[in-house]
């Protein structure tokens, strides 16, 4: 059974980490996997971007969950994110985000497509960031939802109203072996978004 660590854990995710049969450890030294979590907005500094108005952030966290970024880096475990904790790996490895889209902060569900099996999947969602892929991110799911995409320029609000591809919801990067997961596969009656969560940390992390 493989061990997972969990930063900034609650119930919920060591809940669907132990029902999928892992262990929950306390150390990355016994991890075979790092796992970030949801939370507040990602501090826009971190990639060269003002603070959009409706961006909330906790500088701390940021700092924390940068420092172990960095150790997860130095001793090569893999890393996982969900929602937030997505966004932050994003980052991380070279990606951005917009800092506000619509018709994702729904806390509900829509219908994702996995682009390596070409299968439509239900997901939860209630983000109203949106990742932006960075030059060495393969992007595994797409939605189609959001009408509007906005990010900072000079200090300033730039909005886009459609993209070249459809709304980022899942990307890894193999430079930095992070999988980041927009969807909330830890919630109670999330069971595809689930399914879909661990077959990618299957796929891509050979995590089991």
């Amino acid at each position: 059974m493989p061990n997972v660590c969990i930063i900034n854990s609650s119930e919920a995710y060591q809940r669907m980490f132990e029902s999928m049969g892992w262990n929950v450890v306390r150390d990355f030294g016994s991890a075979d996997l790092v796992q970030f979590t949801g939370g507040s907005d990602v501090s826009p500094s971190l990639y060269g971007e003002a603070e959009h108005p409706y961006t909330s952030t906790h500088p701390a966290r940021d700092e924390h969950e940068s420092d172990a970024f960095d150790i997860c880096m130095a001793m090569g475990i893999p890393m996982a994110g969900i929602c937030r904790g997505a966004q932050f790996l994003n980052v991380m490895s070279g990606g951005s985000l917009w800092q506000d889209v619509d018709n994702h902060a729904i806390y509900g569900v829509h219908a994702a497509l996995d682009l390596a099996t070409e299968r439509m999947v239900d997901v939860t969602s209630t983000h109203h960031q949106m990742m932006r892929v960075g030059v060495n991110g393969e992007v595994l799911v797409e939605a189609y939802e959001a009408s509007y995409y906005d990010h900072m320029k000079h200090g300033k609000v730039e909005q886009f109203t459609e993209l070249a591809a459809g709304d980022v919801e899942v990307v890894y990067y193999g430079a930095t072996n992070c999988l980041c997961f927009q969807p909330h596969p830890e919630l109670h009656g999330a069971e595809s978004t689930r399914t879909l969560y661990f077959e990618l940390l299957q796929r891509h992390l050979g995590l089991s």
